[in-house]
């Protein structure tokens, strides 16, 4: 059993509508439902009644309702406990998911600017692929993602639920040694450096592309 089933759940018996709750959780609709019949089968019982419009909680359903309100609430509340987040004087926590290259060239200046305006805190920081930070951001473990963006290869969550801020530019540059390097003709059109794939994005122009539309977009 996983809490983002539980957290699923309780999204569905708020909206009564698979769609919506599939998009409140950022996650298509067919594994959104595999998530919450995932729930069902470790329970053993049918939660939601499938049968009317809008769905509906079973009995035993509503009974369920309750445990797993406390059993989220619960797990949230200590993890903020944990984070420091609450309570006395305890040093606030951030948690931050990076790519490679932001966590090592970007992240330490940004952590350093944040420190001298907001004063000392502490912070974890997972530096990893797209992927996995992505799914570090949306699993609820991690404050704040920064990533690459791209016009051409969208970021599929909602700005609803993940608002983000432009905190920096910058633009690949391709580079050969003088052995390989050949004058391009000023009419050249743009050549792809390699394929653009859903959630990853890497290429280059003769020129450098602008930047004026959320060239860099933290999440």
């Amino acid at each position: 059993m996983e809490l983002k089933w539980l957290e699923d759940f309780l999204s569905l018996a708020t909206t009564r509508s698979f769609s919506r709750s599939a998009e409140e959780r950022n996650v298509t609709q067919p594994a959104f439902s595999r998530r919450i019949r995932a729930l069902e089968i470790w329970l053993g019982r049918d939660l939601l009644d499938r049968s009317v419009y809008p769905v509906a909680l079973t009995p035993e359903g509503k009974q369920f309702l309750e445990t797993a309100e406390e059993v989220v609430g619960a797990l949230n509340a200590a993890r903020e406990s944990f984070h420091g987040t609450k309570g006395g004087g305890r040093v606030q926590s951030l948690s931050i998911t990076a790519l490679h290259t932001i966590a090592q060239s970007v992240l330490p200046r940004w952590i350093s600017v944040l420190q001298d305006a907001l004063g000392p805190f502490t912070s974890k920081v997972l530096p990893d692929n797209f992927n996995t930070c992505l799914h570090a951001l949306t699993d609820g473990g991690y404050d704040f993602f920064m990533t690459f963006y791209h016009a051409q290869v969208p970021i599929n969550l909602s700005e609803q639920a993940y608002p983000y801020l432009t905190i920096g530019t910058d633009h690949l540059v391709p580079v050969a040694t003088p052995l390989c390097a050949t004058p391009w003709p000023k009419t050249a059109r743009p050549c792809r450096f390699c394929n653009i794939r859903a959630a990853r994005f890497s290429g280059f122009w003769q020129r450098s592309p602008t930047a004026s539309r959320n060239p860099f977009r933290p999440i």
